[in-house]
């Protein structure tokens, strides 16, 4: 039980915020202001915070299996995060209003190589300790 209960403490959060990104981009576009670059900044800015998030989630989840040491989690993270991106994109384009770009998919890898700083950073001062 106590497995099954930390599998379920590492998994369902990359797995509810990968739900979340789904349903935002299942919505209609919409408009936060009239000037596009202040619109471009703002939701790009968004993407890669979003993505960020996911991939210190998929980090932690990844981290928490024993089994795969032997495999890089940083390039197993980043693969799982970027790929996720790519099939967010593709189900936009089969969303009213919306649109799929390989643009959106850089920007959320942007993101995520920010992160993956971050976790390189930390666990370097960590060792440093």
């Amino acid at each position: 039980m106590q497995k099954i209960l930390r599998y379920v403490y590492y998994w369902l959060p990359p797995f509810v915020w990968m739900a979340c990104i789904f349903y935002m981009s299942s919505q209609h576009k919409v408009n936060i202001s009239n000037q596009v670059v202040v619109e471009f900044v703002t939701f790009k800015t968004l993407h890669m915070v979003e993505y960020a998030l996911l991939f210190f989630l998929f980090y932690r989840a990844f981290n928490s299996v024993k089994t795969i040491k032997q495999i890089p989690i940083l390039l197993l993270t980043l693969f799982a995060s970027l790929g996720y991106s790519a099939s967010d994109e593709f189900h936009q384009l089969f969303t009213p209003t919306r649109q799929g770009r390989m643009r959106d998919v850089v920007i959320d890898l942007v993101g995520m190589l920010i992160m993956y700083t971050i976790i390189r950073n930390v666990r370097y001062l960590k060792r440093l300790l």
